[in-house]
């Protein structure tokens, strides 16, 4: 009986790994697996997860850096180089794991927000 158990247990928690995950490798490697895991969301999640990415990918790319490129004539490498942060942030991530992370993301920007305007009133 604690056989079948055990590999009951063992067979549910293996099936949970095999969620799709974020493969950033490639441009064609991202766009696919990004459309893998929209897909492997419930309905109701996937505007969600289309938001988070938008979410993350923006939180990552540094605007001061690219604006310093373009100045100084480095624009090209300093945007491949924002682009490989951006991919980096998503890169093995499930749909879920992103969802999460755009929301302390969010939540983060709020009370950043929120101390910006206490101390503007004070």
């Amino acid at each position: 009986m604690k056989k079948v158990f055990l590999a009951c247990c063992l067979t549910l928690l293996l099936s949970g790994c095999d969620k799709p995950k974020v493969d950033a490798s490639t441009d064609e490697a991202m766009k696919a697996s990004l459309q893998k895991v929209k897909e492997s969301l419930p309905e109701e999640k996937r505007q969600e997860f289309s938001e988070a990415t938008s979410t993350i990918v923006t939180n990552s790319i540094d605007m001061k850096a690219m604006m310093a490129g373009a100045f100084s004539g480095n624009g090209d490498t300093i945007a491949t180089q924002q682009a490989e942060k951006a991919k980096a942030a998503l890169n093995g991530k499930t749909g879920e794991e992103i969802i999460s992370e755009a929301k302390v993301i969010l939540a983060e920007r709020a009370q950043k927000e929120q101390q910006q305007a206490l101390q503007e009133i004070a």
